[in-house]
């Protein structure tokens, strides 16, 4: 390879990872495989691990103001219980496709999808379609997130910060039940500073959220959860 900094690196990576351990957990087979040029890296990283086996195909260019990544991959066996990852079973299969632009995570721009999802242990199964996600700038200049899924459907739309969100939602819920107390807060106020909570009440958020039942998505992560009917939520 040539340059001594990410600005003049050019070189042709190829890295092979035998044995590793993570977690109490030998990984095997890691491989990476690419180029780096004008700041540019292109290549693939695969598992040939049993209990992780992947390929995924990426770019990242961290030329521009704001860096972006592609993803397009498949996952074949992802075995969680074995990597020490969950204590009980459950095995994913699934297809990764991003395409994602942004410095910070208040940033991002673009789509990350995740497609042809199976779920399943010893004696449950679960399948998906796919689970999109869509972050974008719209023409009035407001911020709009989007997710797709068989679980649950939501678009925010407005003026706001993304890390801010999860306050911003706890406040409203605590006008209704006191959700920063059950989480195991106090007053949500004491969880920021005063300029932030200023920032928090002068967001301008949409928001629309629609559930299907999850109970057979929940049994596999060992949730009892008996029954929760359809829903839907929206409020400004």
């Amino acid at each position: 390879g040539q340059g001594m900094n990410l600005e003049d690196l050019n070189a042709q990576v190829d890295l092979l990872v035998n044995n590793v351990t993570f977690n109490s957990y030998n990984y095997e087979n890691i491989s990476v495989n690419g180029k780096i040029e004008s700041q540019i890296f292109e290549g693939k990283i695969a598992s040939e691990d049993p209990n992780i086996y992947f390929n995924i195909d990426g770019k990242a260019n961290l030329n521009d103001t704001f860096p972006s990544a592609q993803v397009l991959g498949e996952i074949n066996n992802l075995d969680l219980y074995a990597l020490h990852l969950l204590p009980y079973p459950l095995k994913a299969q699934m297809k990764l496709d991003a395409d994602i632009k942004g410095y910070k995570v208040d940033d991002i721009l673009g789509y990350a999808s995740i497609k042809d999802i199976v779920l399943e242990n010893d004696s449950l199964k679960w399948k998906a379609d796919s689970i999109d996600f869509k972050a974008q700038i719209l023409d009035n200049q407001q911020r709009q997130l989007l997710l797709s899924s068989p679980i649950i459907n939501a678009s925010l739309t407005g003026k706001f910060n993304t890390t801010e969100l999860p306050v911003v939602f706890t406040k409203f819920g605590d006008q209704y039940f006191p959700f920063s107390t059950f989480i195991g807060g106090t007053e949500v106020d004491d969880a920021v500073s005063p300029a932030q909570t200023d920032s928090i009440k002068s967001d301008y958020i949409k928001v629309e959220i629609g559930i299907k039942d999850p109970t057979d998505l929940a049994h596999l992560f060992q949730i009892d959860l008996r029954k929760l009917d359809t829903a839907s939520l929206s409020f400004t």
